[in-house]
Order: C-alpha cells, then structure tokens, then sequence
C-alpha cells in the first residue's frame, strides 16, 4: 500500500513539474493569436517556462534592438559589446513563437529594430500522438526534458555567445551522421515554399508600428550546405514571398566560403562560434540599426 502510495505521490510531483514547465506539451508551440501577458503583470502557464522568461525579459528590458532566435543565436551571438542590444534564444524556436516574441516587443514600443532567424527548413512540426493527451504530462522523457529547461532557462537571455557542448570532443568537420541529423539542408530547394509561408505568416500577423523588422539565415557550415545552395534557397523564398515587406539578410553576403571552412570556428556542423557570428551581427547592426546601436566594430576578419 505504501509502495502504491509513494508511487502515485512520484507521478503526481512529475506531472505538476511537468505542466510548470510546459503545459502544452514538449514540443507544441504556442497559438497564432496567443494573448499577450498583460502589461507589468508576469506570464502564467498557459506559456512554457522558457517563453515566460523570456516574456518577462522583454518587458523588463531598457534595449532598442531585440534578437530573436534559436540555439544557433544562443551560441554564436556575443551581444556583451551590444548593450542597446538584446538577445532572446531558445533551441528549436519556431515561427509561432518568434512571432509571440516580436508581438511582445512591439507592444512595448521600445524596441526600434527586431531580428527574427530564420532556418533552411520547415518548422511546422507534428507532435506524436502520446504528446496530445494527458500522457504528456507524465511522460519520464518530458520529465527530463522539464529538468534541462528549468536549468539552461536563465541562459537563454545570457549576453555572451554559448558553446558550451558539454563534454563532446571539438568539432572535426562534417560527417555522413550530420548529413543525416540536418537532413533539411539536403532537401535543398523543396523547403523553399514552407519558408515563404512562414515569413508570409510572420510578416501579416505583425502590425505596422514604425519598428524595422529584418529576418537573417544564419551561417551554416559550407561542407554541409554550400554559399551556392543557400543563395539559390534564398532566392527562391523571395520568389514566393506573398509580401516582401521585411528585408531577408543571409550570411552569405557577409562571409566567403573560405572563412568558414576552419573547424575552431564551430561547434558543430549548424552551431557557429561568436568568432563567426560577431561578425554577422555588426554586419545587420550597422545596416539596419540607428548608430547608437552599434557600440563596438568588429574586425572584418570577425577573429
């Protein structure tokens, strides 16, 4: 009796820790048209723990640019040097929740210039099956999962660049298992129309306040996904763009392919060193950022 017990109290603990960190569910991104937190009050849990923090950290925030993006943001941007420049990351951030992001922002009034990453695939996901039902929230894998959120959430807003990848061995250059774990960058041009929804959607949800919006495709290591091949990609998504109304930047106008062959420079084979990405930051800073901005130059060998 005292084993079924405990075991019920263990389940019960999993399950409110689990819904703390995302009620949602592991992987579901928030609605569209997801409410906004009201102003000053702090997010409830109808958003996960990491949008909460980050939620929070945008309306707290003092900066006139906001950097929205996913763990290749988180790890290879230093905005240390950038005050007037926040950076908000978290791995896998999808469109919806980019979207959440800037609508955040925009609501503040603040901000003057936001950057959203885009990424060479399509980020609509399907969640399983076991994810839509009340099992997710007794899951032991969600459990550890919920664990790694509520101990890496206070870095997704850290100003330095996180390459921190644990106790792996450096990178030794792109391997067949790369090609196989970012298959996306294989599909090459069949993620173009998904791309061009997702910046149409993006682009349509957010309102015309005056704030300048840029989306960037951040570097990728040439030996998986070749300068022509993301050039031809970005092509094509501006063919199929609907509205155009926000510039499309790629790190391929900024970088030869010759700078970014060295193995010191990554993390892996899709998460650059801020060695690569200081220098691709200056680049959108001092195109699209007001000079007060831009606070510090990076060296054009972004070394």
């Amino acid at each position: 009796m005292l084993a079924l017990v405990l075991a019920a109290c263990s389940l019960l603990a999993i399950t409110l820790f689990n819904v703390y960190v995302n009620a949602r569910g592991m992987y579901q991104e928030p609605p569209v048209d997801a409410p906004l937190p009201l102003t000053g009050s702090r997010p409830g849990l109808d958003f996960s723990l990491e949008e909460r923090v980050i939620l929070q950290r945008i309306g707290e925030g003092r900066a006139s640019a906001l950097l929205i993006g996913t763990s290749h943001v988180m790890r290879g941007f230093d905005t240390c040097r950038h005050p007037a420049v926040l950076k908000t990351a978290m791995s896998g951030l999808g469109p919806n929740r980019a979207l959440l992001f800037a609508r955040a922002a925009m609501a503040q009034g603040q901000y003057q210039t936001l950057f959203i990453e885009i990424t060479g695939k399509d980020d609509s996901r399907q969640v399983a099956p076991s994810e839509q039902a009340w099992v997710r929230h007794t899951s032991l894998r969600r459990f550890w999962r919920s664990l790694t959120v509520l101990r890496t959430s206070q870095s997704l807003l850290a100003c330095q660049g996180n390459t921190d990848s644990g106790n792996a061995p450096g990178f030794r250059g792109v391997r067949d298992i790369d090609r196989l774990r970012y298959s996306q960058y294989q599909d090459g041009l069949a993620n173009a129309p998904a791309i061009a929804r997702t910046l149409d959607m993006i682009e349509a949800a957010l309102p015309d306040n005056g704030e300048r919006v840029v989306f960037f495709f951040a570097p990728v290591h040439p030996d998986l996904f070749s300068m022509d091949d993301a050039d031809r990609l970005m092509e094509a998504v501006e063919r199929l763009r609907q509205h155009r109304r926000f510039p499309l930047e790629s790190y391929t106008s900024v970088y030869r392919w010759e700078d970014l062959l060295d193995d010191a420079l990554w993390v892996d084979a899709t998460h650059f060193r801020p060695a690569v990405g200081g220098r691709f930051l200056e680049h959108l800073l001092g195109r699209y950022a007001p000079a007060h901005e831009r606070t510090l130059q990076v060296p054009a060998s972004g070394q």
